[in-house]
């Protein structure tokens, strides 16, 4: 059981299954060294304390390559937290710069990883995208969730 408040926080029972969820649509993903974008935010009440699933799917736009692409997604309460998951956690799509000059490329991506969380307390985590190598903007879609509680 959840309810949803007027500023579109999620309160969860404690056995709820999908605690929040969120689609979002042609989020911008700067070239390569700039900081990570925030693709997704959920906020939620936990009915109990243990852990969540944060789980991601999606694709993104790679058009036009001259130069080697990836893109990374990853979960977390920052930037740095999002990313300090092993690789196998990261949703990548890696494109070779030699693939061709012209078209573009839809690759899709899952992220996935565990959350610790505290019962009744308020809680947001953020879906973020960076560009790990390349020199041009793309656009991400997808889907991110919580799930929980995990058994």
């Amino acid at each position: 059981m959840q309810a949803v408040a007027a500023d579109g926080t999620v309160t969860c029972g404690a056995d709820a299954r999908l605690l929040a969820s969120l689609a979002f649509d042609n989020a911008n993903v700067p070239a390569a060294g700039a900081s990570a974008v925030t693709l997704a935010t959920l906020t939620f009440t936990p009915g109990r304390t243990g852990s969540v699933r944060l789980t991601s799917h999606g694709y993104c736009l790679q058009g036009q390559l001259t130069t080697d692409s990836e893109i990374r997604v990853a979960a977390g309460t920052s930037e740095s937290d999002a990313f300090s998951v092993t690789a196998g956690r990261i949703g990548v799509l890696r494109l070779p710069g030699s693939v061709s000059a012209s078209g573009e490329f839809a690759l899709a991506w899952t992220s996935e990883r565990e959350f610790t969380v505290t019962s009744g307390a308020f809680t947001t985590v953020r879906l973020y995208g960076r560009h790990a190598v390349g020199f041009e903007a793309d656009t991400c879609s997808g889907w991110f969730k919580v799930e929980g509680p995990v058994q």
